[in-house]
């Protein structure tokens, strides 16, 4: 399979940016994170519609709304200002990239073992770490039986998976109706209503964990269908029912279900790699603030808005049940979720985000016992399928995930309310994490 780039330029705002808007400060929230680009890829599909007939009126519609959407989402066309930590609205404009590969999406999508990985790996846009790298890269690839692939870049010093996904929703309605629907004007006053304290950065920027520099990195799909989580969830129900005061727990989600079988799985490899010695995992898990500050944050919050929360889990652990897991990750998700839900004041609100960070930081840091930390993400119910650039729905969504351990939920191809997780381990981690994936589900359907 070979892509080509035909084309490579900087798509600026429709009109300026005013004076006064020119300077956007970041949050603690988006100083907690680096300025790499995150991917997502949508596969589309050759529609009814003959786009291949006039593909080049699609893309300069396509070009033509995202300088428009731009227009609205200024800060995205500017540049990251590590000095001062602030984004320069300057205008500098998005990266727009256009290329053909010669393959059909079939050839893709049918990969048994990792479908649309591999394309992703060839279209990556490097590099992709660096305080002065556009805030957006927006390619798109035509393939030769008239689908397209549309590969999405944010830094995530800007923005987290909602507000990505915001932006696109938004830049989607514009190129298909010519006006930006009121449900995806964004909102920046995150940064007025949770003000910056004067604090030295490396006091609020994570530091780098040594077991992030992997030497070699496997991703693989685990298909979760709707059927296999129903079955999941009725051989736990009488385990995670009643909480260890007594109290009568709700049914665990269906996040919460996969994240702790892959919690399961994860002790099982620690145990394993540490040739059973006392490892443990810090396994984190990203929760989204939005909705729990209800009277505090707008519906439409631009940025990053969320925090994460970590689940311990040792020798002791090793044995445990699927139920058990389950109930550890529902109590830990459920204790932060009452927290921040709890509190109507900002400066409270900070103060609580801040001490969970420097609780983390001495967790993953400053620890004596050898520990494994693999972080995750559910990307689930954002909407990502709805997106429609006049080729339908996608095919399917795929993210490429940081160059770490890490797991990303994402929403199931199919209607069956289905969950894909793109897991990310070391070679010889993920030969004994598949192991213990089919030990539990001999089924488990890997792609």
């Amino acid at each position: 399979m070979k892509v080509t780039k035909t084309c490579v330029k900087l798509v600026k705002p429709k009109t300026p940016t005013p004076p006064h808007l020119r300077r956007y400060g970041l949050t603690v929230f988006d100083l907690r994170q680096k300025p790499v680009l995150t991917s997502s890829v949508f596969f589309y599909r050759a529609n009814g519609d003959d786009h291949k007939g006039n593909i080049d009126g699609w893309l300069a519609r396509l070009e033509e709304s995202l300088s428009e959407a731009l227009v609205v989402y200024y800060p995205l066309a500017g540049r990251y200002v590590e000095e001062g930590s602030y984004i320069d609205c300057n205008d500098e404009g998005a990266e727009f990239i256009v290329g053909t590969v010669d393959a059909r999406l079939d050839e893709i999508l049918e990969d048994p073992d990792r479908p649309g990985i591999d394309f992703m790996e060839l279209i990556k846009r490097t590099p992709s770490y660096g305080a002065d790298l556009p805030l957006i890269v927006a390619q798109v690839y035509l393939f030769e039986c008239g689908a397209v692939a549309i590969d999405f870049n944010n830094s995530h010093i800007v923005a987290d998976y909602a507000s990505a996904i915001m932006f696109l929703k938004g830049w989607a309605t514009i190129s298909l109706c010519g006006i930006l629907d009121e449900a995806y004007h964004p909102s920046f006053e995150v940064p007025t209503i949770f003000p910056r304290t004067e604090r030295p950065r490396e006091q609020v920027r994570p530091r780098e964990i040594p077991i992030f520099r992997q030497e070699k990195l496997i991703r693989n799909l685990f298909v979760f269908d709707g059927k296999t989580l129903e079955e999941l969830a009725s051989g736990i129900a009488g385990e995670v029912k009643v909480d260890a005061n007594g109290t009568e727990n709700r049914p665990p989600s269906r996040v919460e279900i996969v994240l702790g079988l892959l919690l399961k799985a994860l002790v099982k490899v620690v145990g394993w790699k540490s040739d059973g010695n006392s490892s443990s995992i810090a396994f984190g898990t990203a929760m989204n603030l939005r909705g729990k500050a209800v009277k505090l944050t707008p519906k439409n919050a631009f940025g990053n808005l969320f925090t994460q929360v970590y689940i311990e889990a040792g020798k002791e652990d090793r044995e445990m049940e699927l139920g058990g897991f389950v109930k550890t990750v529902q109590r830990n998700i459920r204790n932060a979720r009452s927290k921040y839900t709890s509190i109507d004041n900002a400066q409270e609100f900070l103060a609580m985000f801040e001490g969970d960070s420097r609780s983390i930081d001495s967790l993953l840091y400053n620890s004596d016992e050898e520990k494994h930390v693999v972080h995750s993400t559910s990307l689930l119910g954002f909407g990502a399928y709805e997106i429609d650039f006049g080729f339908g729905k996608p095919e399917l969504v795929m993210t490429a995930g940081p160059p770490f351990r890490y797991v990303v939920l994402m929403d199931g191809r199919g209607d069956d309310g289905g969950i894909d997780a793109l897991v990310i381990l070391d070679e010889d981690e993920m030969t004994q994490f598949k192991k213990e994936m089919v030990a539990f589900l001999p089924r488990m359907s890997m792609k």
